[in-house]
């Protein structure tokens, strides 16, 4: 989807999970908006093919109505598009929130790498709680992260700093990991706006060149 002529923005989600982002483009030749539905498959090849031809640069692409095609080098990867309409996420994400948490990614990642450890495949739930006794904004704060495992109970803490409300919430960690691995940057920022709704991941950089990346995460109910 090109709405100014410079922006290509990535939409995928799986039910559970939406990832958005977007890229500053310069070379382009549209008359119009576009959008098209690219199938997953399609995009798990055209990966593997970058990796194996050690592709570094940019890559030119070519929409028709009913195909896209990916020019690499001296290689053309083409595809069926998949009919239909994608579903309205612009409607899906949170335009605001109630709390706001910044935490390193590096160290979030460790400690729910070392929940799974106890976890079994049906039972990855982890939550999230912040300390209640830290009301103010811009505040120092404590992440606990808590699971009951059938060989123990999980209890992590992790430095954060808060604005806005205490958090308490839950999310599926196999599905957080997955996010966390996604991302470069050091640092991120989780919004939340109560325990049932989307939570809402994204990089903190300083390189606004590179465009916005979210991902917005569906909670656990959690008891």
């Amino acid at each position: 989807k090109n709405s100014n002529g410079s922006v290509l923005t990535l939409v995928a989600t799986d039910t559970h999970r939406l990832a958005l982002k977007e890229y500053f483009i310069d070379d382009i030749d549209i008359k119009s908006d576009i959008n098209v539905i690219i199938p997953g498959d399609t995009l798990e090849k055209l990966m593997r093919i970058l990796a194996v031809m050690n592709v570094d640069g940019a890559i030119d692409i070519t929409i028709k109505e009913n195909q896209i095609i990916f020019d690499i080098t001296n290689t053309k990867f083409i595809s069926r598009l998949i009919k239909g309409n994608f579903p309205a996420y612009e409607h899906v994400i949170p335009k605001d929130h109630k709390s706001k948490i910044k935490i390193d990614r590096s160290e979030f990642l460790s400690s729910i790498e070392r929940s799974l450890l106890l976890m079994k495949k049906d039972n990855r739930t982890i939550k999230l709680t912040t300390d209640e006794q830290f009301l103010s904004e811009q505040k120092e704060d404590l992440l606990f992260l808590t699971a009951n495992t059938e060989v123990g109970s999980i209890h992590e803490e992790i430095n954060i700093v808060r604005e806005g409300e205490p958090i308490q919430i839950a999310f599926n960690a196999s599905y957080i990991t997955e996010i966390l691995n996604t991302i470069n940057a050091e640092k991120i920022n989780i919004e939340v706006s109560g325990p049932l709704s989307p939570g809402i991941i994204k990089p903190i950089t300083d390189n606004g060149d590179l465009g916005k990346y979210i991902v917005l995460i569906l909670p656990v109910r959690s008891v």
